[in-house]
């Protein structure tokens, strides 16, 4: 009886298990197409807009109006990508394409994208390279470059003052990329939270902008190529 009690629990299991990797997969499948449904008019719209917004015989009125509809297309563009990351990471599994790649142009790369919104909240940005630091690894540089872009993203979002600083140290076996910020912080009590889907902290009271994804995103794809993902508290960037 033990036995076959056994047997009928494992083979519960099983199809317990396969039922929620259908799900996952379905909702993958759901929110790839949701998203790009989205993005295509979405595309048009900010293309219109921009259109118009260079047109001379826009009133005052109507030229905000008009930037103000780019800005919230923008925003909206954001979060579609961000969904459509998700929904990527979801059915990504276990497959990645490790290459030698060279590190410093990659990490200007991912810094440049989030300049301009750094330079707007008169952030200042550096990168420090250790000298023992490789100057080329083996890694998947597309999944790189999306973990750097979301933790950067997240420390220009989060910081209203100071730097951001990308620091590479490590060997050809073991490399460590940190990125830093001047932020506030968050309590130790609090941090258990930090790589949960949809946690903001209570940012979205405070009107900085986001869906509370990049850092899980950042997390998964972090432990999937094989990294340890992990916080620390400061207290000066040098």
């Amino acid at each position: 009886m033990a036995a076959a009690v056994l047997v009928w629990w494992i083979w519960q299991e099983s199809r317990s298990r396969k039922d929620a990797e259908r799900e996952s997969q379905e909702k993958s499948r759901f929110l790839t197409t949701l998203s790009h449904e989205l993005r295509s008019p979405l595309q048009g719209v900010l293309g219109y807009a921009d259109r118009l917004s260079h047109d001379s015989s826009l009133t005052p009125v109507q030229a905000h109006d008009v930037a103000e509809i780019i800005r919230a297309s923008k925003q909206m563009r954001i979060v579609v990508n961000v969904v459509l990351d998700y929904a990527r990471i979801e059915a990504l599994g276990p497959t990645l394409h490790p290459q030698r790649i060279a590190l410093r142009p990659l990490i200007e790369e991912c810094m440049a994208v989030v300049e301009p919104a750094a330079r707007a909240r008169r952030l200042q940005t550096k990168i420090t390279v250790d000298p023992e630091a490789p100057t080329h690894f083996v890694t998947d540089g597309i999944q790189l470059r999306h973990i750097l872009a979301n933790l950067l993203s997240n420390a220009v979002k989060y910081s209203p003052s100071g730097t951001i600083e990308c620091r590479v140290s490590g060997d050809a076996e073991h490399l460590t990329i940190e990125v830093a910020d001047t932020g506030l912080g968050i309590p130790q009590a609090q941090r258990h939270r930090l790589f949960k889907e949809f946690e903001r902290f209570g940012a979205e009271r405070t009107g900085i902008e986001g869906t509370g994804l990049g850092l899980s995103i950042a997390h998964r794809l972090a432990r999937l190529m094989g990294g340890q993902p992990s916080f620390a508290i400061s207290r000066q960037i040098s």
